[in-house]
C-alpha cells in the first residue's frame, strides 16, 4: 500500500483504478475482480488451465502441429521504422558432433524498433546476440550489420578492469544511465543492478553513437524500480533511432518498452508480432496482467490493465465513482 515501487504488476492495476484490496497474485486478483463483476470470461474448467499451459509449452518449442494460432509465424513487415539495421539470412549455428543452435533464422530489424528475444534456455537467444555482435560466425546462411552494435552479454563485471567507476566509461556514458554520483567507488563494490548499468556504459562508451543496441538478460539483480529506469531509456534510444534488441525472460520488463517480440524455440523462429499479439495468449510468456484478464483485448500493460478495469468500473458504478477512484489513484493524472 505504501511503497508502489514493490507492487505487483497486478496490484498497480489495481490501485491504479482504485481497487481494493490489493492483490497478492493472480488467483486472488481474479477472485476479486469476479466478486466485483469486473471479469468478463469464466473461470476455466477444472484441467482446462493446465491444457492451456501445455499448449503454450508446446508453442514455445515449435510443435507447429499443435501450435495455438496465435503462435503463428507471420511475415514481418516495416511498420513505419527507419533502414534495416541488422539482418539474419539463414542462419545456421551448428555444433560438430552436437546439435544446431540455430535453424535457418531469418530476421530484419530496423532502426527505431525495440525488439525482445524470448524462449525458453537453449532456445539460441544468446548465441543469436553473440552472431549480431560479430563473436560468432554461422556455419551457413550470413548476418548483415549497418553501423556498430553495442553488446552487453551476461557476464557484466569481465568488463571492468579499472579500480574506479569514473575511469570505466566516459563522464556522458555514466551520466545518462544515472552513474555519475559512483565515480569513486569500484565497480566490484556496486550492487548487481548497478554493475549490469556500468557494463553498459562501457559498451556505449566508443567514440561514435553504436546503430544498435544489444543486451543479453539485463535485468538480473534489478528491483522493480531499477527495472522501469531501464526499460524508459531503451525506449529513449529507440525513439533516438537506434535499434533495440534484448533477450529476456521477463516479460513485464520486455512489456516495459518493447514493440515487438521474436519468440525462439530449438534454434527457431516460432513467433514475430507486435508485443500485445505475442505476449497476451498463452500461459508460459505473458504477463501478469494479461493472465488476471485472461488474454481478454490483448491486454499485457499494467497501464492497460488499470484503464480496461476503470472503464468496467464505470459501466457499473457510473462515471462520478469510477472517475473519483481514478482522482484518488492518480491514475486521471497520468492521462490514462
Amino acid at each position: 500500500e505504501h511503497e508502489p515501487a514493490l507492487q505487483t504488476p497486478g496490484a498497480r492495476a489495481f490501485a491504479a483504478a482504485g481497487l481494493r484490496p490489493l492483490p497478492s497474485g493472480v488467483k486472488q486478483a481474479r477472485t476479486i475482480l469476479r466478486r466485483e463483476r469486473l471479469l468478463a470470461a469464466p473461470e476455466p474448467e477444472p484441467g482446462q488451465e493446465q491444457e492451456q499451459e501445455h499448449q503454450a509449452t508446446v508453442a514455445s518449442e515449435g510443435d507447429s502441429a499443435r501450435r495455438p494460432r496465435r503462435f503463428g509465424r507471420r511475415p514481418r513487415r516495416d511498420a513505419g521504422h527507419g533502414a534495416p539495421v541488422l539482418r539474419l539470412r539463414g542462419v545456421w549455428h551448428e555444433l560438430r558432433d552436437g546439435p544446431a543452435i540455430l535453424r535457418g533464422v531469418d530476421l530484419q530489424l530496423h532502426a527505431g524498433e525495440a525488439v525482445v528475444l524470448m524462449g525458453r534456455n537453449g532456445a539460441g537467444k544468446s548465441t543469436l546476440l553473440r552472431h549480431a555482435g560479430g563473436l560468432m560466425e554461422p556455419t551457413r546462411g550470413r548476418v548483415e550489420l549497418e553501423g556498430e552494435l553495442a553488446l552487453l552479454l551476461q557476464n557484466p563485471g569481465d568488463l571492468f578492469i579499472h579500480e574506479h567507476v569514473n575511469e570505466e566509461a566516459p563522464a556522458e556514458a555514466l551520466r545518462s544511465l544515472g552513474l555519475d554520483g559512483l565515480g569513486e567507488r569500484n565497480p566490484r563494490d556496486l550492487s548487481s543492478g548497478q554493475r549490469q548499468r556500468l557494463a553498459l556504459a562501457v559498451v556505449l562508451g566508443g567514440e561514435r553513437a553504436p546503430s544498435a543496441i544489444a543486451l543479453d538478460e539485463p535485468t538480473r539483480g534489478m528491483d522493480r524500480e531499477a527495472k522501469r529506469s531501464l526499460a524508459q531509456w531503451l525506449s529513449a534510444q529507440a525513439r533516438d533511432g537506434a535499434l533495440v534488441l534484448v533477450a529476456t525472460h521477463d516479460c513485464e520488463f520486455a512489456v516495459e518498452f518493447a514493440t515487438r517480440v521474436v519468440l525462439l524455440a530449438r534454434g527457431r523462429v516460432v513467433a514475430d508480432g507486435p508485443v500485445a499479439e505475442v505476449l497476451s495468449g498463452g500461459r508460459y510468456f505473458t504477463t501478469e496482467s494479461a493472465r488476471i484478464l485472461g488474454g481478454e483485448e490483448n491486454v499485457v500493460r499494467v497501464e492497460e490493465a488499470a484503464t480496461t478495469l476503470l472503464a468496467r468500473r464505470t459501466a457499473i458504478t457510473g462515471p462520478g465513482a469510477a472517475a473519483e477512484a481514478a482522482v484518488g489513484a492518480g491514475l486521471a493524472e497520468a492521462g490514462t
